[in-house]
Parts: structure tokens; sequence; C-alpha cells
């Protein structure tokens, strides 16, 4: 149950996201939501769409669920429920453990860490300190997202046992992924700008415009 759910928050997201529909009235949004949340749960040729997704990428994380409902919910309420400061700091966090991760795990080290997923203690722990973290900064909504994924991971509800699985997905992971390449670049641009600044700013001291008096 909860697979078919997120995945039809994922689709549904996509759809009420596009820019033909974000600029509609309030009631027509609300009824694409309905029409395609129903749509992409219909059997074509013995499997909803849905169920396509869950072919390509597996079920979605947690934490993907988790931000794709925030989402929603803003739009069709016209009011944000999450704080983009946290989702954009969460998604490059999650940018940052994938670009370690997922080459490791296709085989790029010896070491493969989604077997840490299954004696995923030393993760639970990693992921109460990401969270305290946030609290002391003041990201309230990540701390609540990773309790999800820690309460979500307790009862199993996803077909896999893996913990990794209910932290992030390829979705969340290459959002995270791309966003933080987006940041670094730039981050490199306006440090390679400051420079030419100070230059600039240094030959303007040294060779003021104003004319110089004369005193006899």
């Amino acid at each position: 149950m909860y697979c078919v759910v997120a995945s039809t928050a994922i689709l549904l997201a996509a759809v009420i996201y596009l820019p033909a529909v974000k600029t509609l009235a309030l009631h027509w949004r609300w009824a694409i939501a309905i029409a395609v949340a129903i749509i992409v749960n219909i059997p074509i040729q013995g499997l909803a769409i849905t169920g396509y997704l869950r072919g390509a990428i597996g079920d979605p994380s947690v934490t993907s669920t988790i931000i794709v409902f925030s989402l929603i919910a803003a739009h069709l309420a016209n009011k944000p429920f999450i704080d983009k400061s946290c989702i954009h700091l969460l998604c490059l966090s999650i940018g940052a453990v994938a670009i370690l991760f997922y080459p490791m795990a296709l085989g790029a080290t010896s070491v493969d860490p989604y077997w840490l997923g299954y004696q995923p203690q030393v993760l639970i722990v990693a992921t109460l300190i990401y969270s305290f973290g946030a609290i002391i900064v003041g990201h309230y909504p990540i701390a609540l997202i990773m309790t999800g994924v820690l309460i979500v991971y307790s009862l199993r509800l996803l077909e896999s046992q893996n913990y990794w699985d209910y932290f992030m997905d390829p979705i969340i992971a290459g959002y995270g992924v791309f966003h933080l390449l987006k940041h670094a670049f730039r981050l490199s641009i306006h440090r390679a700008k400051k420079p030419h600044e100070c230059d600039e700013k240094t030959t303007v001291h040294s060779n003021p415009k104003a004319p110089i008096k004369h005193f006899n």
C-alpha cells in the first residue's frame, strides 16, 4: 500500500508542477490532481503506471515521499508546509552521500556500502547525528523527515529490508547530485570573480580620478 501511494505521489507531483498546470486556478489543480491519481493506478496490460515507475526505480524512499507530499500539499493549498531552504539543504546532503555511495555500490571500489543497510546501526546513528545537527541550526523539518525515515524503517513498510532504500532512491539522489554540482559550479564562478573584483578596486584606489589640488 505504501509503495502504491508513494509512486502515485511522485507521478502526481510531476504533473501538477508542469508550468501549464501551475498557473491554473486552484479548483482546476485539484481536479487534475484527482484525475491523475486515478489514471496512474488504472492497469494497462495488467500493470498500472505506478507499477512501471516502481519497475524502473524501485520503491520510492521515505525521504522522497515526504518531500513530494509536502510539495503537493503546498501546491494544492497555496501554502508552503516545509521551508524551501530545508528541502534544499536535505537534497544537497543526500547528493553528497549519493556521489560517494552509488559509484562504490556499483563496484568502483572493493567496499560495498549497500550492505551496511542490512545491519544499519552505524547508518541510524549517523541519521540521528544529522537530525540533531539540523535541530541545532533550526532546520526542524529535516529532523522530522529523518524521524519519518526511522519510523517507517522500524515498521518495514517497504519490500526492501535495506535501510538505504528507506533513506534515498535514484530520483532524490539524482536531484541532489544535480543541485550539488550546480551549487559547486556557482561557488567556483563566484570565487573566480572575487580576485578580479579586488584587483579592480585596487586599481581604482591607486589611480583616483579626482584631480589633485596643489596648495602654495
